[in-house]
C-alpha cells in the first residue's frame, strides 16, 4: 500500500459538489485544474471549507494519497492564493 502526503501548488478550483455517501456521510468533490490544465477530482470530508472552493480560486492543496485496492486522494488542507 502507498500512503503519502503531497502539495499540489497553484491549482485552480473549477467547481465543487456536495454529495452524500450510502452510509449517510456528507463530503465534497472538488474539480481542480493544475498548472498544465489537467483536470482532477479531489475529495474533502471537511464541509466547512466549501466556501473556499469558488470557481476561479487559486491555491495550494495538501493532499493525502492512499493506493491500495482502490486509490483515494483526500484534501488535508487548502491555502488560498491572494
Amino acid at each position: 500500500m502507498i500512503d503519502i502526503k503531497v502539495k499540489l501548488e497553484n491549482a485552480e478550483v473549477r467547481g465543487v459538489e456536495e454529495k452524500t455517501s450510502q452510509k449517510g456521510n456528507n463530503y465534497l468533490i472538488i474539480n481542480v485544474d493544475d498548472e498544465r490544465g489537467k483536470r482532477s477530482e479531489l475529495l474533502d470530508y471537511n464541509l466547512e471549507r466549501k466556501d473556499y472552493y469558488k470557481r476561479g480560486t487559486y491555491g495550494d492543496f495538501l493532499l493525502h494519497i492512499e493506493v491500495g485496492k482502490y486509490p483515494k486522494v483526500t484534501i488535508e488542507d487548502f491555502i488560498v492564493k491572494k
